[in-house]
């Protein structure tokens, strides 16, 4: 699967109506704080779940079972229930991303695949405009950014923002790079404007991220 396309099923997946309602449901029922993650979690106390389209791992469902303070650990069988219902969902959301997902290298629309090309080849290096990328497709700034929305499911700043998340956080797993030139090298503009951008995707800072997979 083209990591254009990965990208994109990741992106429907966070803002599945069905998610949003399973997150809600599975914390009151369990107790347990639920969340979205493109990356398998290390830690032992964290239950996690794949999701899959066509046999690729799009993400995984996490929930965290170290509880603070007075609740009780949980029991082995509530574990297996909690599972149980993460996997449940993980297949509900693999059929509805599954029977959403027909765009390919063959069907998504070209100017969108030039335009995603265009972002990958200029992100790294500095700004890059809406107006820049649709004079190169030779369309109007609105056209292609109706028509970049309506077959990503993203806007053309969220798809470079993620493009340039998705590079920071291989360096912050790859290399020893302070997290600071990572921002800049990833293309960020300033380390505040990195910090949100990681914050609001992960839920968590760059340093912690570093140091949970290490």
């Amino acid at each position: 699967m083209p990591k254009i396309i990965h990208t994109v099923l990741y992106e429907k997946l966070r803002i599945l109506p069905e998610w949003l309602s399973f997150r809600e449901d599975f914390e009151l029922l369990c107790g347990l704080p639920v969340e979205l993650r493109e990356e398998q979690a290390a830690e032992e106390s964290i239950l996690q779940v794949e999701v899959e389209v066509r046999g690729i791992t799009l993400g995984f469902i996490t929930a965290d079972t170290a509880q603070h303070g007075d609740p009780p650990p949980l029991s082995r069988r509530k574990k297996e229930a909690c599972r149980h219902l993460m996997t449940l969902a993980a297949e509900r959301f693999s059929t509805l991303l599954a029977s959403s997902h027909t765009h390919d290298h063959g069907k998504m629309p070209g100017p969108v695949l030039k335009t995603c090309r265009w972002i990958q080849q200029r992100a790294l290096q500095g700004e890059v405009r809406l107006t820049e990328a649709a004079a190169f497709c030779g369309f109007s700034a609105s056209h292609l950014s109706r028509l970049f929305h309506g077959s990503t499911g993203m806007t053309f700043q969220e798809y470079v923002t993620r493009f340039r998340l998705q590079k920071a956080s291989s360096l912050l797993l790859t290399t020893e790079s302070p997290v600071t030139r990572i921002a800049f090298d990833s293309g960020f503009q300033s380390i505040s404007q990195f910090h949100r951008a990681f914050r609001r995707v992960y839920a968590t800072t760059p340093r912690d991220y570093r140091n949970s997979h290490s």
